[in-house]
């Protein structure tokens, strides 16, 4: 986790250092992702976001994202036995306004797609011993990431999203 913090702060500052004019914004956004057939013990999501403003209504976004799921093995969860996921997704995609770029409050969504890696292990029985094994598997598949937002006094940005390895996110994001 501390490899992905470190290349999303380096992304940060790259983009920076880069320059942006008022058109073109970055936003880093915190969430909460729960899997859509199962809760998570624990979770969290952590994301930047750059992007390309192209026309009054639309734009271009591109995305570095990683969530992390906790199961506890206690917790009788429907859909995922104890263990964790950690999802790591780079997106991009249009960015549709419903309403022009100066009012205060704007309502967007967003199809972003890309790749994307997901680490899963979770707690298993092979059905012959009485001992679960933990399994761990690797996985790249097409990452994506689509959802309705609202952007307040253009800074701040409230917002649901269906991701990677199905997981509903609830987010809530700064633009600067």
């Amino acid at each position: 986790m501390q490899k992905l913090l470190s290349v999303l702060i380096g992304l940060l500052f790259i983009s920076q250092a880069i320059g942006q004019s008022d058109k073109n914004t970055n936003s880093i956004y915190l969430g909460y992702p729960a899997a859509i057939f199962d809760a998570p013990d624990f979770g969290i999501y952590l994301a930047y976001d750059k992007e390309w403003v192209k026309r009054d209504r639309i734009s271009l976004e591109a995305s570095a994202a990683y969530s992390y799921l906790k199961f506890d093995r206690d917790s009788n969860n429907f859909a995922h036995d104890g263990g964790s996921t950690n999802t790591i997704i780079l997106v991009g995609g249009p960015r549709l306004y419903f309403n022009k770029s100066d009012k205060s409050t704007r309502v967007f969504i967003n199809l972003l797609v890309g790749p994307g890696l997901v680490m899963d292990s979770e707690y298993r029985n092979d059905g012959v011993s009485a001992e679960e094994y933990l399994s761990e598997q690797t996985m790249f598949r097409l990452g994506f990431s689509s959802g309705a937002y609202i952007q307040i006094k253009n800074k701040f940005i409230f917002g649901l999203a269906l991701e990677t390895y199905g997981a509903m996110v609830y987010k809530l994001g700064y633009r600067f």
